[in-house]
């Protein structure tokens, strides 16, 4: 399994999926996601929590031009799992 960090900069523009087979979500990580999309409109003007890893998807990718932000579910699953198993 690829990092989400590596994920989001080494892989942002391969639309083939050359890096493996990409996994659909499980019922509970898309409620999961839900969850937390819910709880992020509560507070639309709040400061984004990840900012710092949004920072790392290349500046001329649809993220930015659709002013996305990246899931407190996807983060904990991706990054913040990524990091607990590297130390």
């Amino acid at each position: 399994m690829i990092p989400g960090k590596r994920l989001i900069t080494d892989f942002i523009h391969d639309t083939k999926a050359s890096f493996g087979t990409l996994v659909n979500n499980t019922p509970e990580e898309i409620a999961d996601a839900v969850a937390c999309f819910i709880e992020d409109v509560k507070t639309p003007g709040a400061p984004d929590p990840y900012a710092d890893v949004a920072a790392l998807i290349p500046k001329d990718t649809n993220f930015y031009a659709i002013g996305a932000r990246l899931s407190t579910a996807w983060v904990r699953r991706n990054v913040q799992d990524a990091v607990d198993k590297d130390g």
